[in-house]
This record gives structure tokens, sequence and C-alpha cells, in this order.
């Protein structure tokens, strides 16, 4: 008798590469000219993402006819939080003799803008993003707060919190007490969310956290490792600090990278924050520059051997890092020392701008994805209509259903090839 039949294994199939659920996003906001009506009294933004190591941009949507319409002059991304809300921040000029600085909240989700109401005094400060969970901004649960730190230690070290709340929906001043250890004047990079509390960057000297929701918030400085702060008199070091030095969350950890350039042998760190409380650190990586180089993985990108820009860390994998060089965006695993993606980049601006400074990793809500080709977010007013809408929607579901046939009718060949020649073998066995 010839053997029993063999079990047919069960069938694996490898699944489809998962779209990103982050971007590179530019904080430096674009403007884009449109022929088409826009919604009355409403500010109009365009969404343009791309996968990493893509650069995905925000643009304002301005009416091409309309040159005495509001428009923004230095406008920036200050945050981007994963419910899908953008903090935006710039000098509105209109009709009025002089620019005020104005916020603005974006929420990409539901493709509408609200501007904040002009805070009281000058400012001088730089805003983070705080949202609950569940939050957008038009519920209860965010608070946008702008810190303002003393400019010398002659005011005896007073420094201010303005914060704004759908509740009470004005400007609440908080004033704080500046810790003694700091060294002025403070120069805020960005401000993350991490850990319930908002954190201003110094890339100098630490980080200020504070908990904008409390009726009388404190200051809490985190000094950066020893080997990562820079002298007082550096100037220079500290104006380009964006250029060799990143502080960003990663793997629910802040993380810090340095290029260290001017050491014997340049090296690249990265260092943790393993308690925030104790302001303790752990270096976690360190990969000289020679060595990645030096793999052939670089080699491939066809880029030289110059010392890059920092722009972030990986939001999900703490040990790749990215870089600017030469019009290019490229990460580096810093265990292995290669390449892991690399892709040109058109930044806002010459080369030179190109550093952490002028981007922030954003992870994106559920309901936001990206395609092969980017998406981008647009007023209804200016897109496709909605018939061409639930055409290309159908044309996807199409698609999707058809590689699935051809992966069933390919898998169903190869298993009727496998059974035809097990039952050859069998037979050459009963013959034999």
């Amino acid at each position: 008798m010839g053997s029993p039949p063999r079990p047919i294994p069960p069938l694996r199939r490898s699944p489809s590469p998962a779209a990103p659920r982050w971007v590179v996003l530019s904080r430096i906001l674009r403007v884009s000219r449109t022929d088409s009506d826009l919604p009355q009294d409403a500010a109009a933004f365009l969404l343009a993402l791309e996968a990493p190591p893509g650069l995905s941009v925000v643009s304002q949507l301005v009416i091409a006819a309309d040159r005495g319409g509001p428009d923004w002059s230095a406008a920036f991304v200050r945050a981007a939080d994963s419910c899908g809300i953008l903090l935006l921040s710039g000098s509105l000029v209109d009709d009025k003799p002089s620019a005020s600085a104005s916020y603005f909240l974006f929420d990409a989700v539901s493709n509408t803008a609200r501007r904040l109401p002009d805070r009281p005094g000058n400012g001088g400060g730089i805003a983070g993003l705080s949202v609950a969970a569940g939050g957008g901004s038009h519920n209860h649960n965010f608070m946008v707060a702008e810190l303002v730190p003393p400019f010398s230690a002659t005011n005896g070290g007073s420094a201010a919190l303005h914060c704004f709340s759908p509740e009470p929906g004005v400007w609440v001043h908080k004033p704080l007490r500046f810790p003694d250890r700091i060294r002025l004047p403070w120069h805020s990079a960005h401000v993350l969310y991490y850990d319930g509390k908002l954190w201003w960057v110094d890339l100098s000297q630490g980080l200020l956290a504070c908990d904008p929701f409390a009726v009388k918030p404190e200051l809490h400085f985190v000094p950066l490792p020893s080997s990562g702060r820079l002298a007082k008199g550096d100037w220079k070091q500290r104006r380009d600090a964006g250029k060799h030095r990143c502080l960003n969350v990663s793997g629910g950890k802040l993380r810090f990278v340095v290029i260290q350039a001017h050491a014997c042998v340049p090296k690249i760190k990265l260092w943790t924050l393993a308690d925030p409380a104790a302001g303790e650190w752990t270096l976690d990586h360190e990969a000289r520059l020679q060595d990645i180089w030096d793999d052939q993985s670089y080699t491939n990108t066809g880029l030289s051997k110059k010392r890059p820009s920092l722009a972030l860390v990986h939001p999900g994998k703490p040990n790749v890092v990215y870089f600017f060089l030469q019009k290019h965006l490229f990460g580096v695993d810093l265990r292995t020392k290669a390449v892991t993606e690399s892709s040109p980049h058109e930044h806002e601006g010459d080369e030179a701008a190109a550093s952490s400074s002028s981007v922030l990793a954003w992870e994106l809500p559920p309901s936001v994805t990206i395609s092969s080709a980017g998406r981008q977010h647009v007023p209804e007013e200016i897109t496709t209509s909605t018939f061409d809408r639930i055409a290309d929607s159908l044309y996807d579901a199409y698609t999707r259903v058809f590689a699935d046939m051809e992966f069933d009718r390919l898998a169903k060949i190869a298993l009727g090839y496998r059974d035809k020649k097990t039952e050859k073998e069998d037979n050459k066995f009963k013959v034999s």
C-alpha cells in the first residue's frame, strides 16, 4: 500500500506591508494658491502626506485672485497630536498696520480650523499642545500653553505661562518660578507632549516640564547629559544646535541624539531619559560616522561622506535616526550602522535650513492614512466631486478583491501541482 496522504499544512499568506502610521512633517508652513472658492470666514489648509522618509507638508490655501485677503508670514507647525490636531502659529498679515502673532488649531480628521483669540501682551514664547484622550479641537479637553521665560536674572527669575482652553475660552496668565539652575537666556527649540506634561526643549542645556492643566503649575528642569551640554559662550554651536542634536519621543520615552563631530573620532550618540523625575539619562547607542560611511548601504545612496544634519528619531524604533544631507532624508540603524531608507526631499528654504528644528515626527490618527502616492486633505469645496470620490473608493476595493482572487487562484494551482507530484511518487513506490 502507498503511504498515507500527508496532511496539507495551513496556507500562510505573507501580509502586505502595512502603511506607515507616522510621517516626517515639515514645521514650515507653505502657501498654496487656488482658483476655487474657499469657505467664507474660515482658514483653509492642505495637508500633503508622504510615507517616510518623504517629507509631508502643510499649506495655507489662499485664493489666487484675492491679493487683499489674510496671509501668513513666518508660519510654523508648533505641535502635532496623534488625535489629528495641529497647532500652527505665525504672523497674520492683514489690513492692520502691524502684524500680530496668532495661533490656529487645524483638525486633520474633520478638516476644520479655528483661530484662537489673540493673547494679551506681546507673547515672546513658544506654545505647545496638550490634548486629552479622545479630544479634538471642538471638545473641551485641549490646552494650548505658551511659556514665556525671563530674559535675564534681573527680574527675579519670574516666568509666565499663557494658557488657552475652550473653557473659559480666554487666555489665562499663570505666573511661574523659573528654576535657579537654568542658564539664561533660555532658547526653546520646540515643545513636546510626554507623560501628561509639556516639555520645552533647549538643545543646549535641557528640558522644562510643566502640567499646563494645574491650577498652580510648576516647572521641572531636566538637564541634558553632561557630555551633551554646550558651553555658555559657544554661541555658534547654540545657534546651529538643531543641526547636530535632536530630541523627541520614541518608543514611549524621550531620546536625545548628538553628532560629536569635533571629537577625535566623530560619533553619533543616543541617550534615553530613563528617570524623568531624577533627570537620569542612559547611553543606549554609539556609532562612528566612518562606520556608517563604510557600509555598503550608504555607498548605494550615492551621498557624499560628509557630516549630515540631524532630523529626528523614528517614533517607534529608537535605534533608527534620520538625517539630512544633499537634499536627501535618510535613516540609519545605529545598531547595524546601515542605512534603512533614503529619499530626496524638497525642504522649504535652502539646505542650510534643514535640521531637527524644521521637522517633527507626527504619529497619525487611525482615520488618516497614507497611500503609495501620498494623501492630501483639502476642503470639499475644492476637491473632486462626490461621484469621483465614490468611484475612487470602488476602484481601490476592486483592486484589493482582484488581488485576493489572483492569490487564491495561484495557491490552488500550486497545491494541485504538489498533489500530482505526491501521487506520482506514491505510484513509483508501489511499482518498486
